[in-house]
C-alpha cells in the first residue's frame, strides 16, 4: 500500500484530522507492514525500506528523504546539502482501517531484521548525571545506535524506569523537554552504514 495509507492505517496514534507533510511523491512509496512488530519497530522499518523519516508531533506527520551523508541538523538540510523548501500540506481525515487479514494458506512474511530485545532502562537522579550522559550510556549498552547532541543545551537526568527498546526509552524520556523554554527532540538518520541518534534543539 502507499506510505500515506499505511501512516494513517496502522501507525497513527491519533483520533480525528491529521495533517501530513512533505514531499508528495514520498506518500506515494509502495510499502509493506512487517507483521508481528510492535508498532514503533514497524514504523522504523517502513520508514527504513522507504528510505524516509517519519515524525509525528502531534496532529502532524512529516516525511523526509533519509539522508545518506553527515550533515547538520537532519531536518534542516536535504540530501544534496540545500534547505528542505516546505512542500504544501497535505490535509488528510483520519479514519482507522484494519489490517488486511492474511490467508491461513500463505504464512505472514518474515521482518528483514531482528526486533530489539525488551530491556530496562534506569536513571537516578543521586548520580548527578545529565540527559547526555544517561542517554549516551544507554546508547553504548543498546549497540546499534550512536549519538551525536547537537542540542545548545544539556539537562540533569531525572529519576527514570522504562521497559522497552532503546528509541521507545528515548522517546518517553524526552517527550518533557519538548515543551519547555529550550526544547529539544530525538531525530534519526543515517551517516554511511551507522544509524544515529541525533538530539538537536527542536524547531518553533
Amino acid at each position: 500500500m502507499p506510505l500515506a495509507d499505511s501512516l494513517i492505517a496502522q501507525f497513527v496514534p491519533i483520533v480525528g484530522p491529521i495533517r501530513l507533510e512533505g514531499d508528495s511523491s514520498l506518500f506515494q512509496t509502495p510499502v509493506a507492514i512487517p507483521q508481528g512488530l510492535a508498532r514503533s519497530a514497524a514504523l522504523r522499518a517502513v520508514a527504513e525500506r522507504a528510505g524516509v523519516v517519519v515524525r509525528l508531533k502531534g496532529n502532524v506527520v512529516s516525511v523526509e528523504p533519509m539522508r545518506v551523508a553527515p550533515m547538520g541538523i537532519a531536518e534542516q538540510m536535504g540530501a544534496a546539502g540545500q534547505a528542505l523548501t516546505p512542500s504544501p500540506s497535505l490535509a488528510l481525515a483520519y479514519q482507522a482501517v484494519p489490517p488486511a487479514p492474511i490467508p491461513a494458506a500463505i504464512p505472514a512474511p518474515k521482518p528483514a531484521f531482528d526486533p530489539a530485545p525488551i530491556e530496562r532502562w534506569v536513571s537516578q537522579s543521586d548520580k548527578g548525571m545529565t540527559l547526555k550522559q544517561v542517554i549516551k550510556e544507554w546508547a553504548e549498552r543498546n549497540g546499534q545506535w550512536k549519538l551525536r547532541w547537537n542540542a545548545s543545551n544539556d539537562y540533569p537526568a531525572p529519576d527514570m524506569e522504562w521497559n522497552g527498546d532503546f528509541l521507545e526509552a528515548v522517546d518517553r524520556t524526552l517527550a518533557p523537554y519538548g515543551r519547555i523554554k529550550r526544547p529539544i527532540e530525538p531525530v534519526l538518520h543515517r551517516d554511511g552504514g551507522q544509524q544515529i541518534l541525533e538530539i538537536a534543539d527542536k524547531r518553533n
